[in-house]
Formats: C-alpha cells, structure tokens, sequence
C-alpha cells in the first residue's frame, strides 16, 4: 500500500545537560471505544518493539489524550536519531503482522494482570462511564479481540504526521537533523468537550484495591489542588493518624475546560472505614480553610527548583507547547514565583463548588467492620451517609 509522507513539526528548547528528544502523537487511552480498549497502548508496545535497537535510554507512554516516545541522548544528532527510528517503526505498523500482534499481547498481560483480564472500572470510569475520560486508569481487556487489521486502522487513522509533534530538550539542534517523516493523515484536534454522563456524590465499591477519592474542577486549578490535596492528605492521613502507606494525586483532562483531580490511599482492612472518613474530611478542610502553610511552604520550594532546573523548565515548555497544539491542553502551571493568594482562593473557590460531585471508591474485597448480620452493606452505607453521600450498587461503566 502506498502511503504519501508528511514532515513532523519540530519544537526546540535550550537546556543543559543531556538531550531529550520527544514524538508526541495527539491519541489516548480516552479515545478509544471500549471494543478496542488498550489499542493506543498495544500499537505503542509494537512501534518500540520494532524500532529497537536504540541503544540510548528511551522510553514510551500512553496518556490518556497522547502517546509519547522519547530518546535521551548526550547529543542532538543521537537523540533524534532515536526518534526517526521510533517514527518509521511508527510508520511501518500498516503491515502489522498477526504474529507480531500475538506476541506483544502477552507481554501487555503481564504488564497489569487485573487490567488485561478485565475490563476493571476506575474512579474515572465511575463518573464518565467506560468511554472518553472514562478510559482513564481503567481495563483494556478488549485487547483480547484486537486483530492486526485493527492496529493497522488505528496507526492510518491517529499515528500521522499532522497528528504528531518532535519537541527537543537541549543542545544545539542540527538543520539536518530536524527531517522527521510520517504518513500523511488528518489531526485529532482538540479534546471535545464532554457531554456523555457526569456523576457525583456517590460511594462505590470498585473491583481496584484500597480507596480513592474523586473531585470535578475547573482545567486551570487541577495541577495545584493535585499538589495540595497529596501533601495535605499525606500529613493527615501517614504522618498523623498512621492509616495509609502510600497517597497517590494525580489529575486527568475531561476535556479543554475541566479536569478530575484524584487521591488514591492503601489502608489495612481494619482501617478502611476510619480512612475514608479522614481522607473526606481532609478534603473539606481544604476547601474551607485553604492549604497549610506547611503544604505551601513545599509546593513553593519545588517551584523554585524547578525554576532552576533548564531541563525541567524547557521539558514543561514543550510538553506543553505539544499538547495545546495537539489537543488544546495546556498543562504548565507557573513555576517562577511563589503560590499567590489568588491561586489559593481560586483553589478555594472550586473545590467547594466541587464537593457536592465527590466520589469515592473502595475495594469491594474488604468488607467494612461494622456490616451486620443481612446487611453487607450498613458499614459503606453509614460511611456515605456520614458525608452526605449515598451507595450507588449499579456497577460502574461496565460496557454489555
């Protein structure tokens, strides 16, 4: 089959040190219908399979609204060198092979077990259901059914060269060097806005393990609350009350407007119904007094490192550069001056607004203590009930 190639867009930034080059394609995990769950991820394990070797330290990720391949290298030439070979690798999947398909399942399999074999729902999920934002940190046992034919749709479709961006961290770049091919296609866009089913203020038994808790916000406040709400519940719920290892933040796009922000505890058994209570209540106290000076005090020296740093400043430039050119997302929050109070009361002012959507998630494996006798669920009832929250037993964005 005969294709027509296109150049990718090349964005630089200076930086000392070694050489980041990165190939951002503008397609995720939260594009996929659920019949090919886990086909971003797959096409990226076969493109990198393909590409090797590459004997600079690389690396891939599927995102929820992009894929990225990257090269690390001590000069220009070798680093986008790494990334013309991961983009023909890229470009070649049109004659993906059954074989080739087959093979590479197994390894996703023994990447996430649970989330091969199921199409397990997340927190985000719960909200969305299983399509768009719902996608993210959920199963892809679709994969299972995924044929070569639909890889190569999918790599014609996504994978193009008007759907992708090379952005390189670092050293002078070579005019020769700035040449990166691809098969002509048509560009993704902009994340569209959401307009599928938003739920809220439910309790949720969910076939992942510990707790998780989930807020609704405004796209501009998702990066500081993710900062704030980790450190804020770390200190409440490890440092001070001993009933969680590990705390979790991260954030995901709905869309240009909104975004989730997530915190995910490990508590014992003994102590999931205490957790939660505290992990809610934390929440609370933040939307009405605000963050710690403490959680300040930490947010605003990372800042002011990474204001230092060349390499992270130019990484979070082009990171950003890529994914509002790709889809309209712009990630890069400021990093050159201290938490203002604006941006707190902002932080404020959104999470209130949020509360009344909070969701929460608890491993449907661990009983809570105080169930009773014809009642398995009166323990996660009466967390519920103790937050204004109600159990909601219908499961999860399961796709029929």
């Amino acid at each position: 089959m005969l294709h027509t190639n296109a150049t990718v867009p090349v964005l630089h930034a200076p930086a000392d040190g070694p050489v980041e080059a990165m190939l951002f394609f503008g397609v995720g995990s939260s594009d996929e219908p659920v019949r090919l769950a886990g086909i971003t991820h797959l096409v990226e394990h076969l493109a990198v399979r393909r590409a090797l070797p590459i004997a600079a330290p690389h690396n891939a990720t599927t995102d929820d609204w992009a894929t990225i391949f990257s090269v690390t290298a001590s000069t220009a030439e070798e680093a986008l060198a790494g990334i013309v070979r991961m983009a023909d690798a890229v470009g070649s999947l049109v004659d993906v092979t059954p074989a080739e398909v087959e093979h590479e399942r197994k390894i996703l399999a023994g990447e996430d077990r649970l989330r091969y074999s199921e199409q397990v729902p997340s927190i985000h999920t719960v909200r969305f259901g299983p399509t768009g934002p719902g996608r993210a940190g959920a199963g892809w046992a679709a994969t299972h059914g995924i044929s070569a034919e639909d890889v190569r749709a999918w790599v014609q479709r996504w994978f193009v060269a008007e759907n992708a961006v090379v952005t390189v961290a670092g050293g002078p770049v070579p005019a020769d060097a700035l040449t990166v091919q691809l098969p002509s296609g048509r560009a993704a866009g902009p994340v569209p806005s959401w307009s599928g089913p938003v739920r809220g203020g439910v309790v949720v038994e969910s076939g992942l393990s510990g707790a998780a808790l989930s807020v609704l916000v405004p796209a501009e406040h998702a990066q500081l609350l993710d900062a704030v709400l980790e450190h804020e519940v770390f200190r409440a719920l490890r440092l001070d009350a001993g009933l969680t290892y590990s705390v979790d933040g991260s954030f995901v796009e709905v869309d240009t407007a909104s975004s989730t922000v997530v915190v995910t505890i490990d508590p014992a058994v003994e102590d999931l119904a205490a957790a939660v209570d505290l992990l809610v209540a934390t929440v609370h106290r933040v939307a009405e007094v605000g963050p710690s000076e403490e959680s300040i005090a930490t947010i605003d020296a990372a800042r002011a490192l990474n204001h230092l740093d060349s390499g992270t400043r130019a990484d979070r430039q082009l990171t950003d550069a890529a994914l509002s050119r790709l889809r309209g997302l712009r990630r890069a929050t400021p990093i050159d001056h201290p938490v203002s109070a604006d941006e707190i009361a902002g932080l404020r002012t959104a999470l209130r607004a949020a509360l009344p959507g909070l969701i929460v998630c608890v491993d449907e494996d661990a009983e809570l203590l105080d169930d009773e006798p014809g009642a398995p669920d009166a323990g996660l009832r009466a967390v519920a009930a103790r937050h204004g929250l109600v159990v909601d037993e219908r499961a999860p964005g399961r796709p029929v």
